[in-house]
């Protein structure tokens, strides 16, 4: 069981804000998405670092998707080539 006052005063206000997001949507428990919700409003504290990480993510997301697609189409064309 989450021991509450264990938690850090950042988690402890992204949990009560995910209750409150969860209550505003009559909900009467909290889901994973009402603590991402919670935590992607944070301005600082893990919510922020998390977008900060998404960020990085996502750029190199995006150069793999397109070195690998490139790449494929390459390799079609210089089959196509050869044949």
């Amino acid at each position: 069981m989450l021991r509450f006052d264990k938690m850090t005063v950042k988690a402890q206000e992204a949990l009560q804000s995910a209750q409150e997001i969860a209550g505003r949507h009559e909900n009467q428990q909290i889901e994973p998405i009402h603590l991402l919700a919670a935590l992607a409003a944070q301005t600082d504290g893990v919510g922020a670092f998390a977008r900060y990480r998404a960020r990085d993510w996502a750029f190199a997301a995006r150069e793999w998707i397109r070195a690998t697609a490139y790449g494929q189409a390459a390799e079609r064309r210089a089959g196509a080539r050869v044949r």
